[in-house]
């Protein structure tokens, strides 16, 4: 990683080399002997660079202006204006800068097309001079109205770069959504543009990473930032190559990897030699104190710090340079503070927070910002209904035509539909001769179902019972006609009478609860104690939601318990047969039949199985539930029954 750290560093080295060439070049053209008019593109072309120092841009740009006012041309006195205003920029002299740009707008016509380009240069330079104080309420002012009038003229590149600026805005308000929302907006228009190269695409990506890293999302941060960096460094723009690289040190600084961020910033120091963005962006030395907080050398962040704070000047102005960018510096004494276990520093430091919180967001209200906000979509939607009343005159000028076409057209699809309702009459007659064989088709299929459930009703239920009576009838044969199972054969013949009630208490009701069930479970139970009074026999509940089932669930639930435990009670040669009904708050519900019997779920699993089996399976399977024959520990299975699972 270090080794890729110095490479970028040295290959930025030799374009900046390269680029200083360049720049000297033509900084002899501009002292050669020549008339103003040419003095004076040469100067436009080398205030327009991106690699030029700061004292050389200072330098020239006033140059400028003075062989500007010479001509007396609007275009060429705002061009010079908006790099005078730039080197006002750059010293910090955002009032100063605001002024130059006033005194220019006052010449350009903002409705000539010509004028178009340099009024968006100023518009937009001066909402920047805000934006850089976090006077974001002014800074929308400029903002919204500008895009209004842009997409007015329909100039997309203009549109894209007022969008970006906005984005730029939301994301020092801490709104990084809103800003991804207007990026996401720009980048269409800068690739119907074929503006991949431009400066602006750049910064749309930077701000992408801010906005990405605001939201926590690094990887996504660190994707778009590199982009950017790498497109800045192509261009050999050092301004903004600078803000982009002090985003990577942040997220480095975030993801705690300190060397990675000394090397960024080694780079960013080097660069600032010549723009000297610490002089006018605070921000700049924040990020160097933020590394020297996550490298532990507190002292040296408190130092830094201070001292950025005592050049910022008074602390009762209420200037928002002063008091946007002085919060981050007091949280990050206060950190500082907190980690050396200095408590009184850290309480001081606390109440200056509280102080600067209430000046910042004074200024700033939500509620301005707001309005600026209504404001720009109430003009939105007011061209948006110029331009539906232009589209709904020409939609009159092709009704009348179409009127024309169309009594031409009746008289042809009068012929046609003629031929067309014969082949109809055809097809219907086709169709419904279908629709007859397939109701036929269907019918049978019903009635195929219907005499499967029947037969599976009769197994499970009075099957059941009809085995029950058979085993009392050999019973009373071995006995002798013995007194019990007379009594037993009665039971069971009261039984299958029963289950014939069971059938008609499932049907006839419209909805069924878990705890009606469980309650037919225990009745069920208390009959079949009769028929083998040697199992112990249990209903265990546990419903914190009670359930309701259409009745034919319910009869298909009631029946699968009643076949589980009919088949231990038969074939577990067991002693014990307990029913689980379980009820979550979220509806979801199970019910298990355990018995203590020597049947494993192996062999029911892997084995044939009879009607019984296929017929609670057929059973859960029309309901959409879970069956599973499972091992009941220490010996026996478990029939389990799962509700599917709820949203």
């Amino acid at each position: 990683m270090l080794k890729n750290i110095l490479f970028c560093i040295f290959l930025w080295c030799a374009l900046s080399c390269m680029a200083q060439t360049d720049v000297d070049l033509l900084i002899q053209k501009i002292n050669m002997p020549q008339d103003d008019d040419e003095r004076l593109e040469k100067l436009f072309e080398l205030c327009g660079r991106n690699d030029i120092s700061t004292d050389t841009f200072h330098k020239y740009a006033f140059v400028t202006e003075s062989l500007a006012a010479k001509t007396r041309d609007p275009l060429k006195m705002g061009l010079a204006a908006y790099y005078v205003a730039w080197a006002h920029y750059l010293d910090s002299y955002n009032d100063s800068a605001r002024l130059v740009i006033d005194k220019a707008l006052r010449n350009i016509d903002a409705a000539d097309p010509e004028q178009a380009t340099v009024y968006f240069k100023l518009m937009s330079f001066k909402a920047t001079t805000y934006q850089s104080e976090r006077n974001h309420t002014e800074a929308l002012k400029i903002l919204y109205p500008l895009l209004s009038h842009m997409q007015r003229g329909n100039n997309q590149l203009f549109i894209a770069q007022t969008m970006h600026l906005i984005a730029i805005v939301e994301s020092q308000q801490n709104e990084p959504r809103k800003a991804i929302d207007w990026e996401l907006q720009t980048l269409p228009l800068l690739d119907t543009l074929h503006s991949n190269d431009a400066v602006v695409l750049s910064t749309v990506y930077a701000t992408l990473g801010k906005a990405y890293k605001q939201l926590k999302k690094m990887d996504s941060a660190a994707y778009y930032n590199m982009k950017a960096i790498e497109k800045f460094r192509r261009a050999a723009d050092l301004y903004n190559l600078a803000t982009a690289l002090q985003l990577q040190a942040n997220l480095y600084i975030e993801q705690k990897k300190i060397k990675e961020t000394a090397g960024i910033l080694r780079e960013l120091a080097s660069i600032n030699e010549n723009i000297h963005m610490g002089e006018g962006d605070m921000n700049y030395s924040l990020t160097f104190v933020n590394y020297y907080i996550a490298a532990g050398e507190y002292d040296k962040a408190i130092a830094l710090a201070k001292g950025r704070l005592e050049k910022a000047g008074d602390e009762k102005s209420r200037s928002l340079t002063k008091w946007g960018i002085r919060l981050s510096y007091f949280e990050a004494l206060a950190k500082c503070y907190k980690a050396k276990g200095d408590v009184k520093s850290y309480a001081a430091e606390l109440e200056r927070i509280v102080a600067a919180k209430d000046s910042f967001y004074a200024i700033n209200s939500a509620e301005s910002i707001a309005n600026l906000q209504t404001r720009y979509e109430v003009e939105k939607k007011e061209k948006t209904i110029v331009e539906q009343k232009l589209l709904l005159t020409r939609k009159n000028v092709l009704m009348y035509g179409s009127v024309l076409l169309l009594i031409s057209g009746i008289c042809i699809s009068w012929l046609l539909f003629r031929n067309y309702s014969r082949r109809q009459k055809m097809e219907m007659i086709l169709l419904r001769q279908e629709e007859k064989i397939k109701g036929e088709q269907a019918v049978k299929d019903a009635e195929e179902g219907e005499r499967k459930r029947i037969a599976a009703d009769l197994h499970d239920n009075l099957g059941s019972y009809a085995a029950s009576i058979a085993s009392n009838v050999d019973h009373l044969e071995r006995s002798g006609g013995d007194f019990v199972p007379l009594q037993e054969l009665k039971s069971n013949s009261q039984a299958m009478v029963a289950m014939l009630s069971d059938t008609i208490w499932a049907l006839k009701k419209d909805k069924l609860s878990l705890t009606a069930i469980s309650d037919r479970t225990k009745v069920l139970l208390q009959r079949l104690r009769q028929s083998y009074p040697e199992f112990q026999l249990d209903v265990v509940e546990n419903i914190e939601q009670d359930t309701l089932l259409p009745p034919s669930q319910a009869y298909h639930l009631f029946c699968i318990i009643h076949e589980a435990v009919n088949n231990a009670l038969k074939h577990s040669k067991g002693n014990r047969v307990e029913v689980y009904i379980f009820s979550e708050a979220t509806g979801q519900w199970m019910v298990q039949v355990k018995d203590n019997g020597n049947t494993t779920a192996q062999s029911i699993n892997t084995g044939e199985n009879g009607n019984g089996l296929f017929n609670m399976r057929q059973r859960a399977e029309i309901s959409d539930w879970n069956i599973d024959w499972k091992s009941n520990e220490p010996v026996g299975i478990v029939v389990e029954v799962v509700s599917a699972t709820t949203n």
